[in-house]
């Protein structure tokens, strides 16, 4: 069984307490160390040895929470930082991660709290960016390199092209993993003459 992980709350202005409680259940495996108010971000100091991840529940993230979640970060870089936000069509996940967020959820726009999967999700985030920060510098470091292959329209060679070049450069000794993001008329596998047990729609 996973260790349980401890995390601060911080919640923006107009979310309470209570939706602490609804999303974060005593007995689920993430557990509220304290909850503050996210105005308090600027002066938090954030212990790595004692917190797993810094969560930020807000309703939409304006230019202060984003300076708030900008000071967090920089104050306590070891302690990664996930987002639950109410969706709101623009630009917010961008400006979320820009401002330091490892990973960020959209709340249930009816009622935060009240939808079971949110909270799953608020969970799998906090454990996805404490493993990846658990990495450590050195996992950072065998972190291959992306080569995308792109075009406006089909027939241009897309796939002749990556997996030419994919085959290249495995020739060379490189281990490499080719992803067709085509979903509906991928045929890299048929290109390589393989026969997938799994594809991406079984994923």
């Amino acid at each position: 069984m996973a260790a349980r992980r401890n995390v601060v709350v911080a919640l923006d202005h107009g979310l309470d307490h209570d939706l602490v409680a609804r999303l974060f259940a005593a007995d689920g495996p993430v557990r509220v160390a304290r909850a503050v108010a996210a105005a308090e971000l600027r002066a938090l100091a954030l212990d790595e040895r004692e917190v797993d991840a810094l969560v930020c529940l807000c309703a939409a993230p304006g230019a202060g929470l984003l300076a708030d979640l900008r000071a967090a970060a920089e104050r306590g870089p070891a302690v990664p930082i996930v987002v639950g936000c109410l969706p709101d069509g623009g630009d917010a996940v961008r400006s979320l991660l820009a401002a330091g967020a490892a990973d960020v959820v959209a709340l249930s726009a009816d009622d935060p709290g009240s939808d079971r999967t949110t909270a799953q999700q608020l969970a799998f985030a906090v454990e996805k960016v404490v493993a990846r920060q658990g990495a450590g510098p050195d996992a950072a470091r065998t972190r291959g390199d992306v080569i995308t292959v792109l075009g406006p329209k089909g027939g241009t060679g897309k796939t002749l092209t990556t997996c030419n070049l994919g085959v290249a450069l495995a020739q060379t000794g490189r281990r490499v993993a080719i992803v067709d993001l085509d979903l509906q008329f991928g045929d890299v596998g048929l290109s390589l003459g393989l026969d997938p047990v799994h594809t991406v729609h079984d994923l």
